[in-house]
């Protein structure tokens, strides 16, 4: 089995934990928008909420990924993926951002920058 199989099946063999971390991730999302309603900077919608746990779900998995390969624990996973899901939107920024500098530096390139 090539080093790509074993890494699939530890991430399927832990489906239960991927489970958790989103709801940990959507939860984040939901608090943030909910602060955001209650501080009068929105209005609450419930389709926009979904919308933002989709998100900050997306975000979280993404952080649980980064966690797994980075031999964290658990907890300190967890943690990360609820902070990933309260930023949402913005933590995919900084991945985005993190990732478009590291990729710019292998190859030697400038990164891509936002218009």
């Amino acid at each position: 089995m090539d080093d790509w199989s074993k890494d699939l099946a530890a991430v399927t063999g832990q489906w239960l934990a991927y489970v958790w971390f989103l709801f940990l991730a959507a939860w984040g999302g939901a608090v943030s928008y909910i602060a955001q309603v209650r501080r009068g900077k929105k209005t609450f919608s419930l389709i926009e909420m979904v919308g933002e746990c989709a998100i900050s779900g997306f975000s979280g998995v993404m952080t649980a990924y980064i966690c797994a390969s980075a031999d964290l624990n658990f907890f300190i996973t967890a943690f990360c993926v609820g902070v990933a899901g309260h930023m949402g939107g913005r933590g995919i920024a900084m991945m985005e951002q993190t990732a478009s500098a590291k990729i710019a530096r292998i190859l030697n390139a400038e990164p891509h920058e936002k218009p």
